[in-house]
């Protein structure tokens, strides 16, 4: 069942990480932004110009209106100067990755800021982390096979002849010469 469910986390994961590189590489053509209005603010998440802005802001004048979830294209992102409001203050680390927050245009407004390709490389760690105890598991397998290991259980099968005595699984003839030949001290 956990077997199962990692998996499922790993191709979710694996197709997030698509979608994120390819919003990443739209983003310097055409932004997008996802926006909805509440009563007392606003909560937006952008892509533009290689950047991923999540932005969240409570109104301190006037009321806004209540809407709901609105998908907006932002043709030619480049002419914006940055993709989050200006007047903020905060860390940002290369202009690309950090914490911003203050009052701008009658909102009181918390932005955090990172580039797509670091969503990238946290959304392909679990799958590479999938991928590469399998290669792991199949070398062991593979290593244990040509040294005279029974495959599906590892016991070892140098005193066998037809059969593994631990599981039953058939011994193919390559390894029993394998085998033969290393319990005379024979090495290929």
């Amino acid at each position: 069942m956990i077997r199962r469910l990692f998996a499922s986390a790993s191709a979710l994961s694996l197709v997030l990480c698509v979608a994120t590189v390819a919003l990443w590489v739209r983003s310097y053509w055409i932004g997008d932004e996802v926006k909805r209005g509440t009563a007392v603010g606003e909560v937006r998440c952008e892509s533009l110009r290689g950047l991923v802005c999540f932005e969240w802001g409570r109104r301190y004048m006037g009321v806004s209106r209540v809407t709901r979830w609105h998908y907006e294209a932002v043709p030619n992102p480049a002419s914006y100067d940055w993709p989050y409001p200006s007047g903020l203050e905060g860390s940002l680390w290369g202009d690309s990755l950090g914490v911003l927050w203050g009052g701008a245009g009658g909102v009181d407004w918390r932005v955090v800021v990172f580039p797509d390709w670091l969503l990238c490389l946290l959304l392909v760690m679990l799958p590479a982390r999938s991928y590469i105890a399998r290669c792991l598991r199949w070398l062991r397998l593979r290593r244990h096979h040509n040294m005279g290991f029974c495959a599906k259980c590892g016991y070892d099968l140098r005193a066998s002849k037809d059969r593994c005595p631990e599981c039953g699984t058939p011994i193919p003839s390559e390894v029993e010469a394998t085998a033969a030949q290393k319990s005379r001290g024979m090495h290929a």
